[in-house]
């Protein structure tokens, strides 16, 4: 009810905090790797985004987003993260279910629950919304979800581990 409501204020006012000191960090691991791959769940995706905006290079590939947090036309240009899909070199990819509790009412105008809202035109080709209303129930459930380790392995994210036999 109303205490979550402030607590998510509060929260939501951290994140922002916490991004800008991320950014160093991953900047120096971009200097070593070449390139990141950002994923993100919930308003986390406040944090990553709010770290992207720092960074000095184009050093994020990819940039996932599981119910996130933020407001469903939030990534349209000149909108307050519209900087993601330039500062991204790769896919902007959001996951969002209309069965995730953690967005019913009050929340119900999140990404989490609508995806990326408006037409693809305005976003660009490397965003893409997939939804996961028919698999995910639950908010902590995209993190063994069929559809986003689908998605993470077609685009090179992640691997199948090697295992040796021997």
């Amino acid at each position: 009810g109303l205490a979550n409501g402030f607590l998510f204020a509060e929260a939501s006012i951290r994140s922002k905090k916490a991004g800008k000191k991320l950014a160093p960090l991953l900047e120096a691991m971009a200097v070593e790797a070449g390139a990141l791959d950002v994923y993100t769940h919930s308003l986390g995706a406040k944090t990553g985004l709010f770290s992207i905006k720092k960074l000095k290079t184009a050093a994020v590939r990819n940039l996932i987003l599981t119910a996130p947090a933020i407001s469903a036309k939030s990534l349209m240009p000149k909108k307050r993260f519209g900087f993601a899909g330039k500062s991204v070199t790769g896919k902007v990819a959001v996951f969002f279910s209309q069965n995730d509790p953690a967005f019913f009412f009050p929340a119900k105008r999140k990404m989490g629950r609508r995806g990326i809202i408006g037409p693809q035109s305005a976003y660009g080709k490397n965003f893409v919304n997939i939804d996961c209303t028919g698999e995910i129930q639950s908010h902590s459930r995209y993190w063994s979800s069929g559809t986003v380790v689908q998605f993470l392995k077609q685009e090179g994210i992640v691997r199948k581990p090697h295992l040796s036999g021997k």
